[in-house]
């Protein structure tokens, strides 16, 4: 019998219908079972044959305010052929669900093969046979699908198979998402008379949910895909991939999918996928969704954190890190960058902050390098030109590079080079000089999985003294104002970029003690203040946004020594350590009054260092200075300097 004939007896049946109770169901199929279907549970399929295949059929049940009472559901039913492509689909509604005693199957065959059958549920309950995409008890079943929205059922298994089941799906459909076309949404096949399908999601409780079931042969294969949340299971098992899709109404602190069961969770070589759908407007930076959760007794295990991926999807940019709890009981996803508004997601605007961060790095990295060298090319500039003649003016200039990485809460990698250039006098007994700064950097920012990339330049002037204050004390001081311009560029969505420059002003002083040590050699320890400001400003940001910066203060002190030793007439080497403690440095700002974490480059650092002073023989007025210089701690790489005076 075909399905035309089912529409004709269901028409037929139309007076007896209007007996039955109210909150029956009203059925489009073959009843096999009772002649009378309004007097009592009845069998129905989409079509039923012997040896021919059933393919193509559709069942679909209704609540009604008279209808039948249900005891199975098949798509289509082959003693011998084949049961495929057949569809089932029952919608209920929040105040009239739809009850079914025992099973309700996609397509079932003996011996043939049940293969590309779909069934979607809508607030069903019972099935306490459980439901069935396909069954065969000796052929394959591939290719089922079972869609759940809502409901109260015993058992989903995507199919039954005596023999081989290969890339059947099981689709959990929780509360939240409304998704208007299942054909193109969810992927899975609708018949024409059934497309558009339109899904509302609800929250629901299982029993058991099973990829697949009977030979557990090792080509055999099931998905789980779970949309929104409030979805519940006793247990869930024989799946070899379960996808996360991420729906709008996820918020913080929600659950997905819960076990309620007390036995463990196996996910070994499971391969676990998140996807998110459609924009998810209430995640921001930080926050933390349980995808499982382990509600009884049991626990996750074989849980490979390291393996989750995340897809592309029909939403860019979502990103996260999933752990797992450390009683084993939850897999947590937190959230890393939201890709809906790729500026002003908390990531995003600690990225943008970022470029300021390293603005401030090179301005401080400038002050090292002038306290570093500059000062030492004053005061011995200074020296030679005492022997040039009083008050003579000499020049000295000063080259050096860096490759750094900065911690701020996540972290910068910076390229950098700094240039000094200046004269430098003897005044009595102390050395003064002044000059030109110039700073450039290349950094990459990395906010978990965020990246961006720019340039920050500077240039301004410089005072520079070392005093000398009698009986191996001395005293060292900068002062110094300029100009650091920075860009900013990231991929997101999209590009997203944009350029600022602001004014910056810094000051440093710093005590030393020479103590000489034998005749060639002498400790120089010191203690060092260093303060550096960068003014706040104002950016246009690619795509109409805008940011604002606040002024950042970096306050610094250094303590540390230096051991000198004169290795000949014309050359001295040091090597020297010290303890550099940065306070505060946040870079604070919004863009359009959206705030993120705040970068920061507070913390310790630790340096080593490594130099040499030259001067050829024969000819007193050149001389070559060399340092490098390694960093531990906040700041982290390596730093070196070479520096040239000349006495004409």
């Amino acid at each position: 019998m075909k399905k035309t004939f089912f529409l004709t007896l269901l028409a037929a049946s139309a007076g007896s219908l209007l007996l039955a109770e109210d909150g029956g169901t009203v059925v489009n199929g073959y009843n096999d079972s009772n002649p009378n279907p309004a007097e009592g549970p009845t069998v129905f399929y989409g079509e039923k044959t012997e040896n021919e295949d059933a393919t193509g059929a559709e069942v679909t049940l209704a609540p009604g305010e008279a209808g039948y009472t249900v005891a199975e559901v098949y798509g289509g039913c082959s003693a011998s052929g084949n049961a495929s492509n057949n569809f089932v689909h029952a919608e209920g509604t929040n105040e009239l669900g739809i009850s079914v005693d025992g099973r309700i199957v996609g397509g079932q065959s003996t011996s043939g093969d049940a293969s590309g059958n779909t069934i979607i549920l809508d607030n069903v309950q019972g099935a306490h046979e459980g439901v069935y995409g396909g069954w065969s008890a000796s052929g394959a079943a591939n290719g089922n699908t079972v869609t759940v929205v809502g409901g109260n059922l015993d058992k989903v298994v995507g199919a039954y198979s005596g023999a081989v089941s290969g890339n059947n799906r099981v689709i959990l459909v929780g509360g939240g998402p409304y998704i208007p076309d299942s054909k193109n949404t969810l992927g899975i096949y609708v018949p024409e008379s059934q497309d558009p399908l339109r899904i509302i999601g609800k929250n629901m409780t299982l029993g058991e949910v099973r990829g697949y079931e009977g030979n557990t042969h090792p080509e055999s294969s099931a998905s789980l895909d779970v949309y929104g949340t409030g979805v519940s299971a006793e247990s869930i098992g024989n799946f070899t991939a379960v996808q996360f899709d991420l729906c709008p109404c996820l918020g913080p602190d929600m659950t997905i999918l819960t076990i309620s069961g007390d036995g463990d969770t196996d996910l070994t070589g499971v391969a676990v996928s998140l996807e998110p759908q459609w924009g998810i407007p209430h995640l921001v930076y930080g926050d933390r969704v349980t995808l499982v959760k382990a509600a009884g007794e049991g626990k996750l295990t074989g849980v490979d954190t390291e393996s989750i991926t995340f897809k592309k999807g029909r939403y860019e940019g979502f990103k996260g890190t999933v752990t797992l709890s450390e009683d084993a009981t939850a897999l947590i996803l937190t959230v890393d960058y939201i890709g809906n508004d790729p500026v002003t997601s908390e990531e995003s605007v600690k990225s943008v902050l970022e470029t300021r961060a390293n603005a401030m790095a090179l301005v401080n990295g400038g002050a090292d390098f002038l306290v570093g060298n500059g000062i030492w090319q004053v005061k011995r500039t200074a020296a030679a030109g005492r022997m040039q003649g009083a008050g003579a003016a000499l020049p000295f200039v000063a080259v050096g590079g860096s490759s750094l990485r900065h911690e701020t809460g996540s972290h910068i990698k910076a390229h950098g080079m700094n240039l000094a250039v200046g004269l430098a006098r003897q005044v009595n007994s102390h050395a003064i000089g002044a000059g030109f700064e110039h700073g450039f950097s290349n950094y990459d920012s990395y906010v978990h999985n965020l990246h961006a990339s720019g340039k920050s330049k500077s240039w301004g002037g410089a005072l520079l003294g070392d005093w000398n204050l009698g009986a191996g004390w001395h005293m060292d001081t900068i002062a110094r104002v300029g100009k650091v311009r920075n860009t900013y560029s990231a991929a997101t969505c999209g590009p997203v970029g944009y350029n600022e420059s602001s004014t910056y002003a810094g000051a440093s002083i710093g005590f030393a003690y020479m103590q000489k040590t034998g005749e060639h050699g002498a400790f120089d320890t010191y203690l060092r203040y260093l303060y550096n400001h960068v003014n706040g400003g104002n950016a246009c940001i690619t795509g109409g946004r805008h940011a604002h910066f606040r002024g950042i203060n970096s306050n610094r002190t250094v303590l540390g020594t230096r051991y000198l030793h004169d290795v000949s007439a014309t050359t001295r080497a040091y090597a020297g350590a010290g303890w550099m403690q940065q306070y505060g440095s946040g870079t604070h700002g919004n863009v359009d009054g959206h705030t993120g974490p705040t970068p920061s480059l507070g913390g310790a650092s630790g340096l080593f260092e490594l130099g040499v002073q030259y001067t050829p023989p024969g000819n007193r007025g050149i001389g070559v200075d060399a340092n490098i210089t390694g960093w531990v701690g906040t700041r982290r790489g390596i730093s070196g300097s070479i520096g040239l005076r000349y006495a004409f």
